[in-house]
């Protein structure tokens, strides 16, 4: 939880549009491109915000993105003010994906702490995957 007076919260099971924010290419990417190629091709790409990526080839290059640095970013692409990271949370099962996503308001998430984030939740995420792995 945060250590700031406003917080945001979501409820456990809340649904999102599985092409919106950070949780989308960090999902697909663990996909093989035939599978994200369907999903893309049954799928629209929605104008969220501004910032929203309605381009599938270049939606297809963010989740190639995020296979090779294994995390996403949502840079206000889903909420105006809210930007977030998905990482993808790798186990010994096949068919699954699993993700590790979090999000703060734009002011908490400043550009030049992103990669400082992003170290940190790369490190929390191979916790996640050595508790799930024993």
């Amino acid at each position: 939880d945060s250590a700031f007076d406003i917080k945001i919260h979501s409820e456990v099971g809340m649904r999102i549009p599985l092409l919106a924010g950070a949780a989308g290419p960090v999902l697909l990417a663990q996909m093989n491109d035939t599978e994200v190629n369907e999903i893309l091709s049954t799928n629209e790409l929605k104008q969220f915000t501004a910032n929203s990526c309605v381009n599938k080839k270049t939606y297809k290059a963010l989740v190639r993105k995020t296979r090779k640095d294994g995390i996403a970013l949502d840079m206000e692409e889903y909420i105006d003010g809210i930007r977030g990271f998905g990482l993808p949370i790798h186990t010994s099962r096949t068919n699954i994906q699993i993700a590790l996503w979090v999000v703060g308001f734009k002011q908490q998430i400043r550009n030049e702490n992103i990669p400082k984030l992003a170290e940190y939740l790369k490190r929390r995420a191979e916790e996640i995957e050595t508790k799930l792995s024993s």
